[in-house]
């Protein structure tokens, strides 16, 4: 799971693909709090479902970046 984050961070922070980049970032930090939510950490939920917003909102901002490679995708 640590080397899936570290590499979706890269790839975020090169520009590589950003919208897929961030759809499975999304998919991830989603998955998380699900599984969270099932255990019953309320605290570890609130701080994934940040995230996930902010996640969100990145991908509605991705067509207004100019700096990325592959932005068509």
């Amino acid at each position: 799971l640590g080397y899936v984050l570290i590499l979706l961070g890269l790839l975020f922070l090169t520009g590589a693909l950003p919208r897929i980049t961030l759809f499975v970032s999304g998919l991830l930090y989603t998955s998380l709090t699900v599984g969270l939510i099932l255990l019953n950490e309320s605290g570890g939920v609130a701080w994934l479902a940040t995230h996930v917003i902010m996640i969100g909102f990145a991908l509605l901002l991705t067509k207004y970046n100019k700096y990325s490679v592959y932005n068509k995708l």
